[in-house]
């Protein structure tokens, strides 16, 4: 059955293989409009922030949170299935080639056994694919927030003010990047998957058909004769598809 697998393997690797650069791509259209609106929102936002640096750091942490949740979430929600595209396709392409086996297998039982055999209908199933976390790092290399006392906030309060706006980009891109590999992940496991079902799917039936020679015919060399016979012409039929 090497030669069934193995088409099954590279069609799976074909879809794993260009997950992750489709998603990059997908969410890269989003950036400009996310740094555009961060940075408007936390000039609004951080003019009304008060206390000191720790209390500061805390604020603006939990506010780019809250903003990259609701934004994030946003987009997920509203392009998901734009998202599992790529799930949808290795899942049509499968559901094609359980199909086409399943007719090419019957008609090579026909013509190799002279039986009539009606196979099981198969349905591909799909786990669901949830939306990925946020997560936000920390604001400092170090625990600098840990001395506030040292930075006296009429003196550096625009300094620190400017140092978070500066790292909205990095926060940005950390995420889109995150959610491309969260999603890359989450679908290609649903791939492997589909593989896997569809591999057992197969050895099933071909298991099937053993034990219907086995039922049919008690001489060894004519049964490994047959199973040959349809073993290759299954094989010829798969390379021509």
């Amino acid at each position: 059955y090497d030669f069934i697998f193995k088409e099954v393997r590279l069609i799976s690797n074909s879809y794993t293989g260009q997950t992750r650069e489709s998603l990059v791509n997908k969410l890269e259209k989003f950036k400009l409009d996310l740094i555009k609106k961060l940075n408007n929102e936390y000039k609004s936002s951080s003019s009304d922030w008060r206390g000191n640096l720790w209390k500061l750091t805390r604020i603006f942490e939990e506010w780019s949170k809250n903003i990259l949740q609701s934004e994030l979430f946003s987009i997920s929600d509203s392009y998901h299935y734009e998202f599992i595209e790529n799930l949808k396709t290795a899942k049509n392409h499968f559901t094609h080639f359980l199909r086409d086996f399943r007719e090419r297998l019957t008609q090579n039982i026909s013509t190799v056994l002279g039986i009539s055999l009606k196979l099981e209908e198969w349905e591909i199933p799909i786990g669901e694919i949830k939306q990925p976390d946020i997560r936000i790092g920390r604001s400092f290399d170090f625990h600098l927030d840990l001395i506030w006392f040292l930075f006296p906030m009429f003196i550096f309060r625009n300094i620190f003010v400017n140092h978070f706006r500066k790292q909205i980009l990095t926060l940005i891109e950390t995420n889109l990047y995150r959610m491309a590999s969260d999603y890359t992940a989450r679908i290609n496991k649903e791939i492997i998957n589909i593989e896997r079902f569809t591999i057992n799917q197969i050895k099933d039936e071909l298991d099937t058909i053993g034990n219907v020679i086995l039922s049919k015919d008690n001489n060894s060399s004519m049964i490994l004769e047959k199973i040959n016979a349809l073993l290759e012409m299954i094989k010829k039929s798969t390379q021509n598809n």
